[in-house]
């Protein structure tokens, strides 16, 4: 999220907020849909078949690997009112990301995230500043 301070120029205060606020969303968006991608790339693996009824798991800490898909399709992007959030929407996406009693850490969004930061200055960079609005 950007944070800014101005100092002088309280006659164009909201004008100015409102010019570069819906810049940055649209940035923070794109970015999230660069994390998404990322992370539905990560969990591209196909699950190994063992014998006629079982999968072999993925090696921890590797991501976990695919059998029927519905992890990696749950992975969505939504906008906010500052900016956006990514992440699964199935309930066993956190115990693959963060482990759990009987489940090791098999983490996919924060490499996932880690991968697409360095993407994440050239979105800023090419965000108009300026849009006509003041």
């Amino acid at each position: 999220m950007i944070s800014m301070r101005l100092a002088g120029l309280r006659m164009f205060t909201p004008k100015i907020k409102a010019a570069v606020k819906k810049p940055s969303q649209k940035a923070a968006v794109r970015c999230a849909l660069l994390v998404e991608r990322e992370a539905k790339r990560l969990l591209g693996k196909k699950a190994k078949r063992v014998g006629k009824s079982g999968y072999e798991p993925s090696v921890a800490p590797q991501p976990p690997a695919v059998r029927t898909a519905a992890l990696k399709n749950s992975i969505q992007t939504a906008a906010t009112k500052d900016g956006a959030i990514v992440g699964p929407t199935e309930r066993y996406g956190k115990v693959h990301e963060f482990g759990g009693r009987h489940h090791p850490k098999r983490p996919f969004m924060r490499p996932a995230l880690r991968n697409a930061m360095k993407k994440f200055p050239k979105e800023f960079k090419n965000m108009p500043l300026y849009g006509g609005a003041i």
